[in-house]
């Protein structure tokens, strides 16, 4: 799985960010900081390998 955070500091930024992640099937967000973002990033679960079944 992927995921994406997008980050900005106006309200144009998040108007931006939403139309370009509304189609998108993966976790997303829209954060103020490049910090924020890595942690949110951090706090999603891992991904399974390919052709790994989860435990």
């Amino acid at each position: 799985m992927s995921a994406v955070a997008l980050v900005g500091a106006t309200v144009v930024d998040r108007v931006m960010a939403g139309a370009v992640l509304r189609e998108q099937e993966c976790p997303r967000g829209f954060i103020r900081s490049i910090e924020d973002a890595r942690e949110w990033l951090n706090r999603l679960p891992a991904p399974q390998a390919l052709g790994e079944s989860p435990v």
